[in-house]
């Protein structure tokens, strides 16, 4: 337990820093928009998307070595691979060259968000889950305000390449640690698990996955539910990646509010109402799922009809709040761990 509780806890940290890394450029926006760089906000709106198709294209392959490889050393790659991107964002000296190191985030983070959550369920056994993951996936509106934060605040004294230095190099000392971490056999906490004596190979889900990468893939295209509830998360991010991306350049052009204190007031409501929603999310889930095994998943669907209503004034302070606490319930429930019971 003692090593497993290490584990969540150096990958929820790293969780932390990748979404810190994601998002540190929406603060920079209106600085590289008046930078030398020259930015147009056609230009400031293809750096997440370029992220995003890079990691779209890269995840499935990461996913499928994660069950033949060791998973703490692809971890590693990952995080050494975005955290490296993001500090060299910090030397772009045109917009074609910060574009491609934004994208190189997206491959650091494919090998990562692929393959930590896998381990983290071979970590502990399903009844805990739901709490583990509310653990992991807190980090992400916590990380997510430290990019609105820091970016924030370290571009005002200090400037945006700055910025981009100091959320990129602390990663690279974690993605030392992941080489420590330990790489249980696939199915460990479900019965499924190799023999301790096995070697490494044998180790590796050989028998209880499909002979191929294809087959696994075509069974997770007819598993309703999981297509289901890929195809929901996939809207919710597309709202939220939105929102999320030019919400501090809209409360200075269309607010009037200062740029620091526009990025610090957003960055300080994303952590409080998503660190909130994201633990009850978990605990909720795990609490319900004694009464359906579908508890994570409705939990999930009411949390974001609630976050919707009276969308229409969602940029008002006081709803902008609840929204992103309902919102940040989906997190927790909607993990791959919890698909896989489907």
């Amino acid at each position: 337990m003692r090593s497993a509780s290490f584990g969540l806890g150096i990958l929820s940290i790293i969780n932390l820093l990748s979404y810190m890394d994601r998002y540190v450029v929406s603060a920079l926006v209106e600085s590289l928009k008046h930078s030398e760089l020259g930015l147009s906000d056609a230009n400031l709106g293809s750096l997440m998307p370029a992220f995003l198709v890079v990691y779209t294209l890269t995840a499935p392959v990461f996913g499928a070595l994660g069950d033949r490889r060791s998973r703490p050393r692809l971890i590693a790659f990952g995080v050494a691979c975005w955290s490296f991107a993001t500090a060299l964002s910090g030397l772009a000296g045109s917009y074609l060259s910060l574009l491609a190191a934004r994208a190189s985030v997206g491959v650091g983070e494919a090998a990562y968000v692929t393959i930590a959550p896998s381990l983290l369920s071979d970590y502990f056994p399903a009844r805990q889950r739901g709490r583990v993951m509310a653990i992991f996936f807190c980090a992400i509106p916590v990380g997510s305000a430290l990019g609105y934060v820091v970016g924030g605040l370290v571009d005002k004294h200090y400037g945006w390449r700055m910025a981009f230095f100091v959320a990129g190099i602390p990663g690279l000392l974690l993605a030392a640690l992941c080489l420590l971490l330990r790489d249980p056999p696939r199915g460990a906490q479900d019965g499924g698990a190799a023999p301790p004596h096995a070697s490494p190979a044998s180790k590796a889900p050989t028998a209880s996955l499909p002979g191929s990468t294809w087959e696994a893939y075509g069974r997770l295209a007819r598993n309703k539910p999981y297509v289901v509830t890929v195809l929901g998360y996939a809207a919710y991010t597309f709202a939220v990646g939105g929102l999320g991306f030019w919400m501090p350049a809209f409360l200075e052009r269309a607010r009037g509010m200062p740029r620091s204190e526009a990025t610090v007031s957003f960055g300080a409501i994303v952590v409080i109402t998503g660190f909130v929603g994201t633990f009850v999310g978990g605990w909720l889930g795990d609490y319900c799922s004694k009464y359906s095994r579908q508890a994570h998943l409705w939990l999930s669907a009411v949390a974001t009809l609630v976050a919707l209503r009276d969308n229409k004034h969602h940029l008002e302070p006081p709803n902008t709040q609840l929204n992103r606490a309902a919102l940040g319930t989906t997190k927790a429930p909607s993990d791959p761990p919890h698909l896989w019971a489907y």
